[in-house]
């Protein structure tokens, strides 16, 4: 039960009280006798063993309306002494009745609020009064708050003679509202002490702005009565580049009942133009709604510029890298003029089959670069055998096989970005594990590789060697094609095949 209900209760629960105090003292007066105060009958009814006089069936009836209240009911004289409690009092302050009766009711009352009190009883008419919390003193000396109300003003013959009115022990709920109110200072103070700003706005183009942090003015240099007031909305802050932006990440995401998180640009109030992260939640309305929304928003303008510098060395060191490779396979071409243009066919060819596979932009670009060096190692073959217009003998065979190896000890040191001394030292390996320098099969072949090796074979096929004419494009097709899966990788050479014979691709 919520706060409201509770007082609602209460309330609901006091104005029952008052309409059975009214009617037992209807009931009393008409009894007349000797009483000076009309509920002194009742007083000796709760007080057995102290009166001699029989019990009358009347008050016996009242004494039962009595205790069946929930609340507690008491009445005063002109002085302010306890001339009637109800038994109920034991559970609140742990007195029996008969130790209150004849005492002032002011001894029981906390000092802090005797005052208040006071003036209730002075104050208050005739017709009742709305009901007030105040602190009692228990007999065990606990502090009690109490929901108290004065029912009515007593008259007898004319005279003003006291009062009645009712207690109810709310310390529980107090001690709840109390432990409530100091968890929301906490959040408050922690929410204002954080680098950012806490928020719950609206769900409109204005983002009009229901509550805010305190960290609002140094994100933003608003207070933060201007953004609740109304004097600026938080969409008038947000970039105007960015505010459709904005709007429909948001709108898309919560949607779906989803925690939404963004960036952007905001102009603080001097003009100066910042990056936030925002990220929160949709409030639904009764109805299903998203009429509100609640989050935060923190200062990444730092983080923003730092990732910049880093980008921007990244496009740096990736085109000095770029620099270095081709100075790199331009070594290879003085060494090998005959095969001049070759690097960087098998290069382009590789690429083009790596995006046949949709594979990520930055693993096609390593395999690019790798593919512009992927012979770097014939450094170390002497030139004679590279440039010799006829078959290569067994040994001068072995000589050139060991580029793959020598390449893969060259670049091995450089910390490239991508596998790219790995995808040198296995552009000749097979499948079916005759490859070499390693003859490693299968997947223990880098995919990178597999496509590169592929990408060779084809462009040395259509190319012109010393040894050799080209043996022309439908050779090299139908070489990857016969020994698909089994030397060369079979989705390799499916997208090898698409792209010559489906999209008319051509080495220059």
């Amino acid at each position: 039960m919520d706060d409201a209900e509770s007082y609602q209760k209460l309330n609901q629960e006091m104005e029952q009280a008052r309409r059975r105090i009214a009617f037992l003292e209807t009931k009393l007066a008409s009894l007349g006798g000797t009483w000076s105060h009309p509920f002194s009958g009742l007083k000796e009814a709760f007080s057995p063993g102290q009166s001699a006089e029989p019990v009358s069936e009347s008050e016996l009836q009242y004494r039962s309306l009595i205790q069946s209240l929930q609340e507690t009911v008491y009445a005063l004289d002109v002085d302010g002494t306890v001339t009637f409690v109800s038994p109920q009092i034991e559970s609140v302050l742990g007195y029996r009745p008969e130790e209150m009766i004849g005492q002032p009711f002011m001894s029981y009352i906390h000092r802090h609020d005797l005052k208040e009190m006071l003036n209730r009883f002075e104050l208050e008419g005739s017709s009742g009064m709305q009901p007030w919390e105040s602190r009692l003193y228990a007999k065990d000396g606990r502090i009690v708050w109490v929901r108290a109300a004065i029912s009515r003003k007593i008259f007898q013959d004319g005279r003003y003679c006291g009062i009645t009115g009712t207690l109810s022990d709310v310390t529980e709920r107090r001690k709840m509202e109390e432990d409530l109110a100091e968890s929301r200072r906490r959040l408050a103070n922690l929410m204002d002490h954080l680098p950012g700003m806490a928020f719950r706005c609206a769900n409109d183009r204005d983002w009009n702005v229901d509550y805010v942090s305190a960290g609002c003015q140094e994100l933003t240099g608003y207070t933060p009565e201007e953004l609740t007031g109304g004097v600026v909305t938080y969409n008038e802050i947000i970039h105007p580049v960015d505010r459709d932006r904005v709007w429909n990440r948001i709108q898309s995401v919560i949607a779906g009942g989803r925690t939404y998180r963004l960036s952007y640009r905001i102009l603080t109030r001097d003009g100066k133009e910042k990056f936030v992260s925002e990220q929160g939640n949709g409030i639904p309305s009764a109805e299903g709604n998203v009429t509100s929304l609640e989050g935060f928003i923190s200062d990444i303008t730092d983080q923003h510029l730092a990732e910049e510098r880093v980008r921007d060395s990244f496009v740096r060191i990736r085109r000095a890298l770029g620099g270095i490779i081709k100075v790199m396979a331009s070594t290879i071409e003085y060494r090998d003029p005959c095969t001049s243009g070759h690097q960087q066919r098998v290069s382009d060819l590789a690429r083009r089959i790596a995006q046949e596979l949709n594979l990520p932009a930055d693993q096609v670009d390593g395999l690019r670069m790798a593919g512009a060096i992927h012979d770097i190692g014939k450094v170390a073959v002497p030139a004679e055998i590279l440039g010799k217009p006829s078959e290569l003998s067994p040994i001068e065979m072995l000589l050139v096989k060991t580029h793959a190896q020598t390449g893969f000890e060259i670049i091995r040191e450089i910390e490239f970005p991508w596998p790219i001394a790995r995808m040198v030292l296995e552009h000749h390996e097979r499948l079916d594990g005759s490859g070499y320098p390693s003859g490693l099969k299968g997947d223990e072949i880098l995919l990178e590789s597999r496509i590169l090796a592929v990408a060779d074979v084809v462009e040395a096929m259509c190319s012109h060697r010393p040894y050799r004419p080209a043996l022309g494009t439908e050779v090299a097709m139908d070489e990857i094609r016969t020994h698909r899966g089994t030397l060369y990788d079979a989705v390799v050479v499916d997208a090898c095949l698409a792209l010559f014979q489906e999209k008319d691709y051509r080495l220059e």
